[in-house]
């Protein structure tokens, strides 16, 4: 990973420092084209006009509400997506029965990614949007489920497993539809003035949107997580507080076990789906709603 970091590095910089792109006009069939289309088409913007203008773009009211939304759309699963695969290895879930899992999840999103592209292609391309989102924050219940009836000797059965490849297909489906769909949206409003610049700037903030509340959920957990070293006594809810734990032996030199006596990741799930029910009801639906309802021209900073 450090040699490939490095040459990423060393070639982003080659890229800006040796490369120079060639300015140029596309030309326009005139007779193939109306008067709005021509002035987008032979518009030629450099990299600074490119930034101020996306800089005007977000300060559209009804943008900052769009941005919004991406920003705390995923609250309501983030427990679900960044600590459920954790605890289910940490349980006895073996990583190569979690890399069948995606493995068989690959294919069925294929299709289903195709099925979802054809549904937001129409008035109402942010219905698919609204209702994985839905789905999403079900699953998130579901999979509290699953990880809380977790075998307690540690053997996975071939009906849990199912069960957790049946709530990763669901899960999996839930993020293909809410990432199609999405796109169709951005593609739909997105200026062509500046369009691939305008769609990475929606796409970045829906990416982190899924990103910022990992933090707070992980700390959380930690948080509400109570966790005993069998030999000590000390806590060990962190790694270090585990490895500790490991290390230390009791008088017949059997080596210590962190004991969870209270899962914090349970109360932080439950937390994330009410916040994430009343996001959804109270903004995210209605705010998705107006949006949506508005005209294409509007998003468009070249107007």
């Amino acid at each position: 990973m450090k040699f490939w970091g490095v040459t990423y590095l060393l070639f982003s910089l080659w890229l800006v420092i040796f490369v120079r792109e060639d300015s140029y006009t596309l030309s326009v069939n005139e007779t193939s084209m109306n008067e709005y289309q021509k002035n987008e088409a032979t518009e030629n913007l450099s990299i600074w006009d490119t930034y101020k203008t996306l800089f005007d773009v977000i300060k559209m009211k009804h943008m900052l509400a769009l941005l919004v939304v991406l920003l705390v759309q995923k609250i309501g699963f983030m427990a679900n997506d960044a600590v459920t695969p954790l605890l289910l290895i940490e349980k006895g879930f073996k990583r190569e029965d979690m890399a069948l899992t995606v493995l068989l999840d690959f294919p069925c999103q294929l299709v289903l990614g195709y099925l979802v592209a054809k549904w937001s292609t129409g008035t109402r391309p942010t219905r698919p949007w609204m209702y994985a989102l839905v789905l999403r924050l079900i699953m998130g219940g579901v999979c509290m489920y699953v990880v809380y009836i977790f075998p307690p000797d540690g053997r996975v059965t071939p009906a849990y497993f199912l069960l957790v490849t049946a709530a990763t297909l669901l899960t999996s489906f839930g993020t293909t539809a809410m990432f199609v769909s999405q796109g169709a949206f951005f593609a739909r409003i997105s200026d062509s003035k500046v369009g691939g610049s305008y769609q990475t700037l929606l796409a970045t903030c829906s990416n982190f949107g899924g990103t910022w509340p990992k933090y707070f959920v992980l700390k959380l957990v930690d948080h509400f997580t109570i966790a005993k070293c069998s030999t000590t006594g000390q806590d060990c809810v962190t790694e270090l507080g585990k490895a500790a734990c490991r290390n230390s032996f009791a008088s017949d030199q059997t080596p210590g076990v962190c004991l969870i006596i209270q899962e914090g990741f349970y109360y932080v799930s439950l937390i994330c789906i009410i916040c994430g029910s009343l996001l959804y009801l109270l903004f995210v639906r209605p705010t998705a709603k107006y949006l949506e309802r508005l005209d294409v021209s509007v998003w468009k900073i070249s107007n």
